[in-house]
C-alpha cells in the first residue's frame, strides 16, 4: 500500500472461537519533501507522527475490499519499526507484549472504580 514500508499481524484468541486481529505498520522513510507530500495525502495539515487516522481508515477500507471479513484487522497501529531479531525475523512475542502493556494501561488501578459503559 502506498506509504507503508512493513506490516505485521498478530491474532489474539478471545472468548469461544473469536479471534482479535491487530496489524502493525511502519511508514516509508522517504528523504526530503516527499515525506510531506505523502503525509498531506492522508492527513492534511497534520504532522505524520501525531495523527494517522486517515491512513488507518484507508488501510482498513483497502483490507475490507481485498480480504475475507475474518482476515480484516480489528485495529491498525502505526509504529516506528517492527521488532526484529538479529537474523531478521519478526519478534511476534514483542508485539504481543506491547499489546498486553496497552491493555494494562486501559485497566483501572487496583482500588479504583471501573468506569461505566
Amino acid at each position: 500500500y502506498p506509504g507503508i514500508s512493513e506490516a505485521a499481524v498478530i491474532a489474539q484468541p478471545q472468548s469461544g472461537t473469536a479471534v482479535w486481529i491487530k496489524a502493525y505498520v511502519t511508514l516509508n522513510a522517504l528523504p526530503g519533501p516527499q515525506d510531506d507530500d505523502i503525509a498531506s495525502e492522508f492527513v492534511p495539515d497534520t504532522p505524520p507522527a501525531t495523527n494517522h487516522s486517515a491512513l488507518i481508515a484507508a488501510l482498513l477500507a483497502h483490507a475490507r475490499e481485498h480480504l475475507p471479513a475474518y482476515m480484516v484487522p480489528d485495529n491498525i497501529e502505526v509504529i516506528e519499526a517492527l521488532p526484529m531479531t538479529v537474523t531478521g525475523n519478526l519478534r511476534r512475542w514483542a508485539l504481543r507484549a506491547r499489546e498486553e502493556e496497552h491493555a494494562r494501561k486501559r485497566l483501572p488501578a487496583p482500588g479504583q472504580a471501573v468506569p461505566a459503559q
